[in-house]
């Protein structure tokens, strides 16, 4: 605005499961220039490249506590999908549970089947460090995905998606997590962008989370005009 920078709008493009995607990664506008309605061009502009490369969704991700930018959204014709959760696990210092999980090493292919429509796109099997089937005693229980960064000397899991077979005991998911935080020599274990409507989820609640935030994520139809097709 008058020959200076107000604002950025960062933009990517998939096609996730025969859906092509245009989504928001992040957006934010100088101080300066805010409540000069620079949020709702980017966001019209976005709108408009999603349109012009073909794209059936335009979708942003907008932290819970961020009413201004939330309503903005929902004026331009955006609707809520799901609350993502970012936090720490609370797992106790010590595992008493003596149950025998192995992780086999898969291909983010041989998993695309389970993945759930609507993961984010940070959060998907092309994007995790590592995915891995769960075993117990030779039986698959599901699979788990994560990244790991490093935190000075240690290192920190952080849990992108997880998904069991079927209701297991709570102990058995404190069973594989310690596992997996001992063979990947961890001190800590997070998540991020966690859908928290996902029966995993409960279970995790179960142990013990501490959130960091929750962000909502947000569609728009675009080019096939079916505005609630979020609700199928």
């Amino acid at each position: 605005m008058d020959g200076e920078f107000a604002g950025i709008i960062l933009l990517g493009i998939q096609t996730f499961q025969q859906t092509k995607v245009m989504w928001v990664g992040g957006m934010a506008v100088v101080p300066k220039y805010r409540r000069n309605k620079v949020a709702s061009q980017l966001i019209d502009y976005a709108e408009h490249l999603a349109k012009e490369n073909a794209c059936d969704r335009l979708m942003p991700e907008v932290i819970a506590t961020n009413e201004r930018a939330k309503k903005l959204y929902e004026l331009k014709g955006f609707q809520v999908v799901n609350e993502l959760a970012v936090g720490s696990l609370n797992l106790p210092a010590i595992s008493k549970e003596k149950k025998t999980i192995t992780f086999k090493s898969v291909t983010p292919n041989e998993l695309s089947l389970t993945e759930h429509p609507w993961t984010p796109w940070q959060n998907r099997f092309i994007f995790s460090d590592k995915n891995y089937n769960i075993y117990q005693d030779g039986i698959r229980l599901g699979s788990i995905s994560f990244n790991v960064t490093e935190d000075g000397s240690s290192n920190i899991l952080i849990l992108t998606q997880f998904y069991l077979l079927e209701r297991i005991d709570c102990s058995v998911v404190t069973a594989i997590l310690f596992r997996l935080k001992e063979q990947e020599q961890a001190t800590m274990v997070k998540l991020t962008n966690f859908d928290q409507a996902l029966p995993e989820y409960q279970e995790l609640e179960k142990i013990g989370i501490t959130l960091q935030l929750t962000q909502f994520q947000m569609t728009k139809e675009i080019n096939n005009g079916v505005a609630n097709s979020y609700c199928d």
